[in-house]
């Protein structure tokens, strides 16, 4: 697989979007969604005892939006890090989709969840399955909690600000967690929803959305957005001693000869790499 150092970085031209992987100074790049505190100690404890940072985060060139790697940026900071490796895309590329994550409550009831949902002081009624995914598509509302029979949906009070409905249904979600339920993440909602099980669904977000709140400085709850890009390079593997540097000229050459001497492998698209499965094609540095 060929590289192509350019000045800005290095490209990966055999990608399906244009990819180019370089250094960039943290204050430029914009997360947009906050962070999981227990996902992020775990992280930053993977970095300090392996002093490398072991794959790249995945931004816009033209606004420095973080679309994959919030955890990363935020591990970086408190690590007193200057500089991170970008792999630097085209957001506005028709490839790059925005798409959700599905709440999966396992052993809830909604019954039993209805009088405390209530004491939340949420906007929120029962509503028909079919007319409740309407209302989310159009949204007329900010989440939806369904079972195999009905819905509850939760208005937002202000429904054209999305940053809203998404901590409407932050505030649902942690409510389940604070009642002992286990919540999971799921790319896709199930067809059939099993019994004794919830799912919790929120709007779907567009890129500029994303981009507008991002730029504005403010975050989406975590999980709020899954960014589909159709290809990943991983495996970069950049010490975190070059990410404290203040001159990111320096780091930037010592990125492109670190790149230089490694062997790229492109793997296909649903292969299982460690203990996770990527959907998009992977280009990993080895």
């Amino acid at each position: 697989m060929e590289l192509h150092p350019e000045r800005s970085g290095f490209q990966i031209k055999d990608a399906k979007i244009p990819i180019i992987i370089g250094i960039k100074r943290l204050e430029s790049l914009k997360p947009h969604e906050e962070v999981l505190e227990d996902e992020l100690l775990s992280l930053s404890r993977s970095i300090r005892q392996d002093k490398v940072l072991r794959h790249p985060l995945l931004a816009d060139a033209r606004t420095g939006v973080v679309l994959d790697g919030n955890h990363r940026l935020v591990a970086l900071r408190r690590m007193n890090c200057r500089l991170a490796p970008v792999a630097l895309v085209d957001y506005n590329n028709p490839g790059i989709r925005v798409e959700r994550w599905y709440r999966l409550i396992i052993s809830g009831k909604l019954d039993d969840l209805w009088p405390g949902l209530q004491n939340l002081g949420l906007s929120m009624k029962n509503e028909e399955r079919a007319a409740a995914r309407e209302l989310l598509d159009r949204r007329r509302v900010a989440a939806v909690i369904e079972d195999q029979d009905r819905s509850i949906v939760f208005e937002s009070p202000r429904p054209e600000d999305t940053l809203d409905s998404f901590r409407t249904s932050f505030r649902v979600e942690k409510f389940l967690r604070e009642k002992g339920l286990s919540v999971s993440y799921v790319d896709k909602k199930p067809e059939i929803i099993p019994e004794a099980t919830l799912v919790l669904s929120t709007v779907k977000l567009e890129k500029d959305e994303v981009v507008d709140v991002a730029s504005s400085g403010r975050l989406y709850p975590p999980k709020t957005t899954r960014h589909l890009i159709p290809s990943r390079p991983l495996g970069t593997r950049v010490p975190v001693e070059w990410l404290t540097l203040d001159k990111p000229e320096i780091a930037q050459a010592k990125l492109m000869d670190h790149l230089s001497r490694m062997k790229l492998r492109r793997i296909e698209e649903g292969s299982i790499i460690g203990s996770r499965k990527y959907e998009e094609e992977v280009f990993l540095f080895e």
